[in-house]
């Protein structure tokens, strides 16, 4: 199966230092050596986040301000939270990374095509953007560690780059099928016609309130006798050209719908530990901020850029795929409008039909219920919740007050090991 470049280019950097991204093959030595490689690399990430070491001074400075909540929960962070978020995307990338580039290989995929500068563009910015904001935030006084650590971080930036690459190509790959979908059905001929003729009548009745009455009588009787002739028949082609090409519609949005219904599974799971990540690392980050009497300086903003950034893009990018989608829909409804259930037309029409039997046009009735796979565009988490800029919204003032609570509780009598 041919790659896409993008995907061949995630296959040879961040496959071959740490992710999994290829499955397992035993009579493969090379394939071997890679997965015993990039394991090597998972477990020493492991070992070295549970050093507790880059954490003492920041855990200090919260001890002195009798921040205990803030404390507990750093402490919390160090011992449970980055390392589980790590060891989440190591299971994850283990058991689905390759079934994920499976499905992004599929031919339903396979036209899309993304410039070189994109390319970079979408291969370098997930990387280069926390790697920055990490060295930023290494000139804080409570946020210095050694270099190994500074390595282990670095890999949980690598997971987070190629998800967040995955998740912007999956929807980059809707929104250009969906594009080509539009492009082939909703510009063709018959709708460039269909815009002729609207754009000739309105010229016509321009026309004939400026013209007298015997030359209106004139012109419309002259228009009758020409619609007169074959008004049934133009009538019943109309109805099948339309009826073929909802058909062949759907089917394509089926695909792609079937398609995404496979990604969303594993998608939900990597946007879990993403929104696990950025309110972790938000609420840190404010409590920060907080302690410093709210500086203007990058350093302590950092993270909630760079985390805002990607979650409004994603969000972004989903709402141009389903307002393609939503475009298609109204297209599909507006050419089955005048269709009658109880027409009958014959098979002999539609050219990729094996049934000889007469075509009941209630039969392509179902196609007005395309709306139903519009389900299968939404960013998702398990069927449950809908990522859009409202729930991030939502989603940043939860996390805000949260920190607020947090930031504000003090002086609680309790006990602490030194």
């Amino acid at each position: 199966m041919e790659h896409h470049r993008l995907l061949e280019l995630l296959l040879n950097t961040f496959g071959i230092i740490g992710i999994q991204l290829r499955p397992l093959k035993l009579n493969n030595s090379i394939n071997i050596l890679n997965w015993s490689i990039n394991l090597v690399i998972n477990l020493a990430t492991l070992y070295v986040l549970n050093d507790q070491k880059p954490f003492n001074g920041r855990l200090t400075r919260l001890k002195s301000s009798d921040q205990y909540l803030m404390y507990y929960f750093i402490k919390s962070c160090g011992l449970f939270i980055f390392p589980g978020i790590c060891l989440y995307y190591v299971i994850t990338y283990l058991i689905y990374g390759h079934r994920l580039f499976r499905h992004l290989q599929s031919s339903t995929f396979a036209s899309i095509q993304i410039s070189l500068q994109d390319m970079i563009l979408i291969f370098m910015a997930p990387f280069m953007i926390p790697t920055v904001f990490i060295w930023l935030r290494s000139f804080l006084l409570f946020d210095s560690y050694n270099l190994p650590t500074f390595f282990a971080i670095q890999m949980i930036v690598l997971y987070r780059s190629i998800t967040w690459i995955l998740l912007y190509f999956i929807q980059l790959a809707n929104f250009r099928v969906l594009e080509q979908i539009r492009q082939r059905y909703l510009d063709d001929d018959i709708e460039k016609q269909a815009i002729e003729l609207s754009n000739k009548r309105k010229c016509q009745s321009l026309c004939v309130r400026q013209t007298s009455r015997c030359k209106i009588s004139a012109s419309f009787e002259k228009f009758g006798k020409i619609n007169e002739q074959q008004p049934r028949t133009r009538h019943t082609l109309k109805n099948q050209s339309s009826i073929i090409k909802c058909r062949d519609l759907f089917e394509e949005m089926k695909n792609l719908a079937e398609l995404n219904n496979r990604l969303q599974p594993i998608c939900s799971i990597l946007l879990t530990i993403h929104m696990v990540y950025t309110s972790t690392v938000v609420t840190i980050t404010l409590n920060d901020v907080a302690m410093a009497d709210f500086p203007l300086n990058l350093y302590y903003f950092s993270d909630i850029i760079q985390q805002m950034i990607f979650w409004f893009g994603l969000s972004t990018m989903n709402r141009k795929v389903l307002q393609n989608f939503n475009r298609i829909e109204g297209f599909m409804l507006r050419k089955l409008r005048k269709v009658r259930p109880n027409q009958t037309l014959p098979s002999t029409t539609m050219t990729t039909s094996t049934n000889s039997s007469p075509l009941k046009c209630s039969k392509v009735l179902k196609f007005k219920e395309m709306n139903i796979y519009q389900q299968s565009f939404h960013l998702l988490l398990f069927d449950v919740l809908h990522i859009d800029l409202k729930f991030i919204l939502d989603w940043i003032c939860f996390i805000a007050s949260y920190a607020t609570l947090i930031h504000q509780t003090r002086g609680m009598k309790i006990q602490m090991e030194n």
